[in-house]
């Protein structure tokens, strides 16, 4: 059926209300209004809710608000910590019938990357091969599973190339592991993905609405980097992906049950790869590609309420 003119769409900043504005908000926000909705950005801190006997109560900045005068929540997570507990107002609106998209559960999928891969190598989405371990003895399985001593370990809740490093030994490995013990970090955090040779330093960004894609680019990293990530310094090119590519992102978009989202996709001399999926993907491209991938991303979003 789809939102009518003049509707209000209420897009969430997990920013906090004092910070800059993020830019996918300020775009997203931009986009709305455009096709003539009424748009209105919120941010997660300035919430507080009451329950009680079946009522549940909205305040914002200490205003009492009926959120029910949104007829669709556009939550933009970019950050990680602690998103199962200030996402819990998300849920709230959810399980009160107000529409949100992307959902939360899906967002946390597509957040945690052993949860991501798990998932598509499920549905059989060929992924870059990967594993977890819970602790940092016994490894032998890790060291028969990727085979060349060459990992790349990630944080399980990493985002825009943090978190990530290249391992290139059995010995290095053993060390980091025991590194991060050391500060607190356990080592079912960590997810070790087989380093592939060929697509170092070069990736390609799918963006995904629907069953549609809507941007893509290839990233390719400077200097000696092995990451690709703009946020990083990487460049981004104009791609036009494979129709083997664009099923393989779609189909990962799917998978974890986001109405739209970011895939990162490797060529590897076994084809494309997944590498992982964002559900807040980054706007930048539309500069790079001259492609409102916003614009597309709102009309895709207010067609399926």
């Amino acid at each position: 059926m789809g939102l009518q003119k003049g509707d209000k769409v209420a897009i969430v900043s997990m920013e906090n209300w004092w910070k800059e504005l993020d830019g996918n908000v300020k775009r997203l926000k931009e986009e709305t209004e455009k096709q003539g909705f009424v748009a209105d950005i919120l941010f997660y801190d300035k919430f507080f809710i009451t329950f009680n006997d079946k009522k549940i109560g909205f305040w914002y900045g200490e205003k009492k608000k009926n959120m029910k005068d949104y007829s669709l929540i556009i939550p933009v997570i970019n950050v990680s910590k602690d998103l199962e507990i200030n996402t819990f107002f998300i849920k709230a609106l959810e399980e009160l019938g107000i529409p949100v998209k992307n959902k939360v559960s899906s967002i946390l999928k597509a957040k945690n990357k052993a949860r991501t891969t798990f998932i598509l190598a499920q549905k059989g989405i060929p992924v870059v091969p990967s594993a977890i371990t819970f602790s940092e003895v016994g490894l032998k399985p890790l060291f028969n599973f990727i085979k060349g001593d060459e990992y790349v370990c990630k944080l399980n809740e990493g985002s825009l190339g943090k978190g990530v490093s290249y391992i290139n030994s059995k010995m290095s490995l053993i060390s980091t592991l025991e590194l991060l013990k050391a500060g607190n970090i356990e080592p079912s955090r960590i997810l070790f993905q087989k380093f592939i040779k060929e697509s170092a330093g070069r990736d390609i960004r799918v963006i995904v609405a629907g069953k549609k894609v809507i941007g893509s680019m290839q990233r390719e990293s400077e200097g000696i980097d092995f990451r690709s990530n703009l946020a990083g310094g990487g460049k981004g090119t104009i791609y036009q992906p494979s129709d083997r590519i664009k099923k393989i992102a779609i189909g990962a978009v799917q998978a974890l049950g986001l109405s739209y989202g970011g895939v990162d996709v490797i060529q590897s001399k076994n084809g494309p790869m997944v590498v992982e999926v964002n559900a807040n993907p980054g706007l930048k491209i539309e500069k790079l590609t001259a492609t409102n991938v916003a614009k597309q991303i709102i009309k895709h979003l207010v067609s399926t309420v």
